[in-house]
């Protein structure tokens, strides 16, 4: 899902209700680089450079024990990992699940706390969200198994509504 969706809260949720580790994908990729920032690994390398790490990441956890992996809100729209997610998909070895929420909804959440991600679009994060969402929809769809709209539900409740939707 998208930024502030609430990926990497409910993931840690999950994977603690599921004994398995979890793994935010941003992060990993982060661990790749120098800068301490994704913004500083942008300016510094480029956003390409990113994106082909977070597939080289991607593919390589994909090959690993279980765990609960939150991806990077691009992640399905790079053409090389949509390919390692529907090949784990359909091998049943990955459940991909698209978390949504309102786009006016994320705005808020990200107008009280933006992060530290880049802009995608020249625009302030609250001002991109629907734009973005709109963009990479159909990328989402492609790779999910599951839709959960996420929007309107506390952490608990969000964690809940996966758990109860992969059983």
């Amino acid at each position: 899902g998208p930024r502030a969706v609430g990926k990497s809260t409910i993931g840690r949720s999950v994977a603690r209700q599921l004994d398995l580790d979890f793994i935010d994908l941003d992060e990993a990729v982060l661990d790749r680089f120098e800068q301490p920032t994704v913004s500083e690994v942008w300016k510094t390398h480029g956003e390409s450079v990113w994106r082909d790490m977070e597939c080289s990441v991607l593919h390589e956890l994909l090959d690993a024990s279980p765990v609960v992996l939150a991806l990077g809100g691009g992640v399905p729209t790079i053409p090389p990992a949509a390919g390692d997610l529907n090949r784990a998909r359909r091998a049943g070895a990955a459940v991909v699940i698209w978390l949504q929420a309102d786009p006016v909804e994320l705005a808020s959440r990200l107008e009280a706390s933006p992060g530290d991600r880049p802009s995608l679009t020249g625009k302030t994060p609250a001002e991109e969200i629907a734009e973005v969402c709109r963009a990479r929809a159909s990328s989402y769809e492609a790779v999910s198994d599951l839709v959960i709209d996420v929007g309107s539900m506390d952490p608990k409740q969000a964690m809940t509504a996966v758990l109860d939707a992969i059983n």
